[in-house]
């Protein structure tokens, strides 16, 4: 995987807000900005690979909004539409969902490829952080 990674805010730009302020849902995630948000130095970084046609996706969802709020003090989220953010889909090769990858400082400590209910992922993520 390739950790070169750039953020255009095309919502922000068309609607004049800054990228601090722009709704989360409507950013482009591009390389450059995947890269910036995985080297994090404060907190882990889990990263969701989903899209808003997959099924399993969709149940995923409440199990990472509760390893979100869960583990805030040592972990932030970053949730990678697929659709929506080709580039590192792409640069990363996604081709399956969901995929989950954690970081810490920048480097990839684990990764994970289909649903995994709330206690296999906190079993998981307790090795790492």
């Amino acid at each position: 995987m390739h950790l070169a990674l750039v953020i255009l805010f095309i919502s922000s730009a068309l609607s004049g807000q800054t990228a601090d302020t722009a709704s989360p849902c409507n950013q482009i995630i591009t390389l450059e900005h995947y890269n910036k948000r995985i080297v994090n130095k404060d907190k882990a970084v889990l990263v969701y690979f989903s899209a808003d046609w997959c099924t399993v996706c969709d149940k995923m969802k409440t199990v990472i909004e509760t390893v979100e709020k869960e583990y805030s003090n040592k972990m932030e989220v970053l949730k990678v539409n697929t659709v929506r953010d080709k580039e590192i889909t792409d640069e990363l090769e996604i081709n399956a969902l969901p995929v989950l990858i954690l970081y810490k400082n920048g480097v990839n400590v684990w990764s994970g490829v289909g649903f995994m209910d709330l206690k296999a992922l906190k079993n998981e993520l307790k090795e790492h952080l």
